[in-house]
């Protein structure tokens, strides 16, 4: 069964500037003519927000009404979060493709991943298509719990050359990775990552 709950007008808050007045049309639109329940939209142009908005409820059966602050889980869109992230880091020198993952975080070469480059990684050529263990919501905001499952994670075969690994491709695996070695700071004993290393 799917919740349809009405929005009242007065619960879709926020500002735009100036020529931006669209946004705010289509937003209210999702609400009215949508079924949307609760959503929130914030754009920057050159690094000044000129659309923040939100509205509708955060719990829509419990009727919480969606604040300035509400956090939401984003799952997927951090698919291209994650590659901006890492698309800057190669652009400034901080990765190269072509380096084994265990150049910059040793204790992922554990299990038969030596070898694995960070090429090999990201486009699901690594023999890592999944994590292999269920993991809760709460289990995903351990960054360190995340980077253990692909840490400690064995091959699926041997990484492809030129071709994707068979099986669903998991953004877990580029996420974990990306939990695991683009943070800052080493900890002791070598189990995180080196920040970068200079050719």
């Amino acid at each position: 069964m799917v919740l349809k709950v009405d929005v009242p007008p007065h619960l879709v808050g926020g500002d735009v500037d100036s020529g931006y007045g669209p946004v705010a049309d289509a937003f209210r639109r999702n609400f009215a003519d949508r079924g949307e329940i609760g959503a929130a939209c914030a754009v920057y142009r050159d690094g000044v927000k000129v659309v923040d908005l939100w509205g509708g409820y955060s719990d829509g059966r419990r009727r919480l009404p969606w604040q300035p602050d509400t956090l939401v889980t984003v799952a997927s869109t951090t698919k291209g979060v994650a590659s901006l992230a890492i698309a800057v880091a190669h652009s400034r020198g901080l990765l190269d493709y072509d380096e084994r993952v265990a150049s910059y975080w040793p204790a992922f070469a554990q299990n038969g991943k030596a070898g694995v480059t960070v090429r090999q990684l990201l486009s699901h050529q690594a023999g890592l298509a999944v994590i292999d263990r269920p993991l809760s919501l709460e289990d995903l905001a351990d960054l360190d719990l995340v980077a253990g499952c692909s840490r400690s994670r064995r091959l699926d075969g041997s990484p492809a050359r030129g071709t994707a690994t068979t099986g669903s491709p998991s953004a877990g695996t580029r996420v974990s990775c990306c939990a695991g070695w683009i943070r800052r700071g080493e900890r002791s004993g070598g189990s995180s990552p080196r920040r970068s290393p200079r050719r």
